[in-house]
């Protein structure tokens, strides 16, 4: 648990992030000087909320050297872009310290802005439990866009380290009966599905498509299965099966710290009245 102060200034960013414009994650940020001067920022017209405080207090000559940041969300990165990082403005701005209230559940960005900056020399700190779960509140549907997704068909990309290896699916809109997929590390272009009761799970050996799975039922089904890139997967409950085809590994057999991710597609089979 933080001091006094920096509770505050958590709250306050988390107040920013509430007054957020436009499409994806709600970030707010709050920047406090050496000489204890505030300034706050929030996501604006396509600018980041790191980036719109940054600004905010140039435009009023304010020294950012040895400077505190509080964000709601991990600074992004370069990838792939020519605009500058806000990362890197952080860096070249000055500021000593940085408060991540999340990590990026993006698993193209997840703790990169985080090894950037440690990477800098900037002292990094999490936010409290309590604002993380209000970040976490405020920010579902964004959050959720990694860790679910709805059929009857679709597709995802997430990082299986992150909450325990699940990626549940929704059957449609309209139905909101799911199931809960579960993947592990194994190893180059192949990785681990696993089930939890009611759930079981099987491999469709040697099939490529969905359309080649007449009866989903029709397999030997267990708790885990080995699938590799291209092949099927079949996960079951009472309510009906979900096919599921990977399509690319991210993985590192040593189990290091790097990002891993599965590329999926999927298709669901509910269970006839």
């Amino acid at each position: 648990m933080t001091g006094k102060l920096p509770a505050l200034y958590m709250k306050q960013a988390v107040d920013q992030m509430r007054m957020s414009e436009g499409k994806g994650p709600k970030v707010g940020a709050v920047i406090v000087t050496k000489g204890h001067q505030v300034i706050a920022g929030h996501k604006k017209n396509g600018t980041h909320a790191e980036r719109a405080a940054i600004e905010e207090a140039q435009e009023k000559k304010i020294d950012l050297r040895g400077a505190t940041l509080y964000s709601t969300l991990e600074p992004c990165v370069s990838v792939g872009s020519k605009k500058e990082a806000c990362s890197d403005l952080i860096s070249r701005v000055g500021i000593k310290t940085v408060y991540i209230g999340r990590y990026d559940p993006n698993p193209n960005i997840q703790r990169l802005g985080w090894k950037k900056l440690r990477d800098e020399g900037i002292s990094l700190h999490d936010f409290d439990i309590e604002f993380r779960n209000e970040i976490d509140e405020i920010n579902q549907t964004f959050m959720e866009h990694f860790v679910s997704g709805t059929g009857p068909t679709g597709g995802a990309r997430f990082d299986y380290q992150l909450n325990g290896g699940e990626f549940e699916i929704q059957f449609s809109e309209d139905d909101e009966r799911s199931i809960i997929t579960q993947w592990t590390n194994r190893g180059k272009d192949s990785i681990y599905a696993y089930a939890v009761k009611p759930v079981e799970v099987a491999i469709a050996r040697y099939a490529t498509e969905f359309s080649e799975i007449d009866d989903p039922l029709a397999y030997d089904f267990t708790y885990t299965v080995p699938v590799s890139v291209g092949e099927i997967a079949i996960f079951v409950s009472n309510d009906g099966a979900v096919l599921v085809k990977v399509l690319e590994v991210e993985s590192d057999p040593a189990k290091t710290t790097s990002q891993k991710y599965v590329k999926i597609k999927y298709e669901v089979r509910p269970k006839s009245a």
